[in-house]
């Protein structure tokens, strides 16, 4: 796993984001929100190209950030062992 210190940056909204380098030139831009969908903390995940206002995204609960990112995984070790 790569792992890097992030910095953290602030969008026009002041709301704090980070972005994951893609490798192809395109960002994946983690953003915090005080007040997201529903009306509670949130993040929002938007894939953001240079030059480009970041794509529209998925928003949700701050509380679900970790079955979140665990679905991620399993889902990333389940289709790459099947590949084997």
């Amino acid at each position: 796993m790569n792992q890097q210190h992030m910095d953290i940056h602030r969008d026009s909204s002041q709301q704090p984001y980070v972005e994951v380098p893609m490798g192809n030139g395109e960002f994946l831009r983690v953003t915090y929100l005080r007040e997201g969908w529903p009306a509670e903390p949130a993040v929002r995940v938007q894939v953001r190209t240079p030059g480009k206002p970041p794509r529209q995204g998925p928003e949700f609960p701050v509380r679900l950030v970790g079955e979140v990112v665990q679905g991620m995984l399993e889902l990333a070790r389940h289709e790459g062992e099947s590949e084997r």
